[in-house]
């Protein structure tokens, strides 16, 4: 399979995955109980501004019309007004974008940096005291709660040594020192569960790679253990990870 072939099917699956999204979304929205229009009304409510916000809203439309109206929407990323503060979803989502992404890229750093020397050493020492250690360990990071995790972190490094904040953000680029004292307690909570996680896939991808005919006959060549870990094993084993 070439590139093109192998992207445009990623593509194309990802396609069908965000349309199953965003119909599992919009039918969500409407079999919870509840009348959004009712409460962001609150004490405001009269038989008025209530008809006047559900044709605003189009949800006085059939929900066929409803549907397709707010796919073709979401595609041109119009998502809407907030019933809290008035504004448009989508602006508010790019107001939060920079944290977020902050947060999401910090705290993968943390978890391939734990996790790929973790999985691989695991694997070459398979069945070993040294394996067992990394998979209890790997264990017991999958079944602590990130929440609690955090908790933890904040009540050690912010409230007992008070060594970094308790919460808040600083942009990057504003306040760089700042924006990595912030950043620090978080991402190592989601970075130590994730890597808990990922751990277990690359010690199981290295081991199905290890197990191939074509690193067997490396070995049977005579190539260093070394050479045949780094570059017939793990490299072909990063894929699927």
């Amino acid at each position: 399979m070439t590139v093109a072939k192998f992207v445009a099917r990623r593509l194309l699956y990802s396609a069908v995955v965000l349309f199953g999204v965003l119909v599992v979304v919009f039918a969500l929205v409407h079999l919870v109980p509840g009348d959004p229009v009712r409460i962001a009304l609150g004490t405001r409510y009269t038989p008025e501004a209530y008809a006047a916000l559900r044709a605003a809203s189009g949800l006085d439309r059939p929900i066929v019309a409803q549907f397709f109206g707010y796919l073709g929407s979401a595609l041109t990323g119009d998502l809407g007004v907030s019933f809290r503060n008035g504004e448009p979803v989508t602006v508010t989502l790019l107001e939060r974008l920079p944290a977020t992404l902050s947060l999401g890229l910090a705290g993968m750093v943390i978890a391939l940096a734990v996790a790929l020397p973790a999985g691989i050493y695991s694997a070459l020492r398979e069945g070993r005291v040294s394996d067992a250690i990394v998979r209890v360990t790997s264990q017991f990071g999958v079944s602590v709660p990130d929440f609690w995790l955090g908790i933890l972190l904040i009540a050690l490094f912010s409230t007992t040594l008070g060594w970094l904040p308790t919460s808040g953000y600083r942009p990057l680029f504003e306040d760089p020192g700042g924006w990595l004292r912030h950043m620090v307690l978080p991402a190592l909570t989601v970075g130590v569960v994730a890597a808990a996680i990922m751990t277990r896939y690359v010690r199981s991808a290295v081991l199905e790679v290890a197990a191939m005919g074509y690193v067997r006959t490396a070995r049977s060549k005579g190539l260093p253990p070394r050479v045949v870990t780094m570059r017939h094993t793990v490299r072909n084993a990063l894929v699927p990870i």
